[in-house]
Parts: structure tokens; C-alpha cells; sequence
């Protein structure tokens, strides 16, 4: 698995407190390692964020966020 950044949250004391960010630079992408990590490693994990060069979106457990927003990561 490929996975560009792992980020643990402030609150180290609660069960889902790291943040897989996986960084997309074209337009036509797959997610085939986050899906893996986060099948693996659920219990441990808050929502993902892919950052992109398309629109702001929502998914299951994830965020896309254009490479503009990258500040709104909520760690």
C-alpha cells in the first residue's frame, strides 16, 4: 500500500485518531491503496482526505478537497 501521508489527530487519547491524505496530481486517478488501508486499518482511522485538481466532494469516509482547500484538512 501507498498511502502519502499519515497524520495522527491532537486527541491521541481516542480510537480513531489518524488521517490517511493521499495526493491525486491528474485528473483520472484511482484510490486502490487508501480503499485497502482503510478496509485494513478501520478501527484506528478517521475520515481520508484525497487531495485533487477536481471539485470538493464527499464520499464514504473520505473527503476530496481541490488542491486549494488543502488548509481545511481537520486535524
Amino acid at each position: 500500500m501507498e498511502i502519502d501521508f499519515l497524520v495522527s489527530k491532537s486527541n491521541l487519547q481516542r480510537r480513531h485518531n489518524v488521517v490517511p491524505i493521499e495526493v491525486k496530481g491528474t485528473g483520472e486517478y484511482e484510490t486502490k491503496s487508501l480503499d485497502k488501508f482503510l478496509r485494513k486499518y478501520t478501527a484506528y482511522l478517521d475520515d481520508a482526505y484525497v487531495i485533487h485538481t477536481k471539485n470538493l466532494q464527499r464520499g464514504d469516509r473520505r473527503v476530496y478537497l481541490p488542491v486549494y482547500m488543502t488548509s481545511q484538512v481537520h486535524l
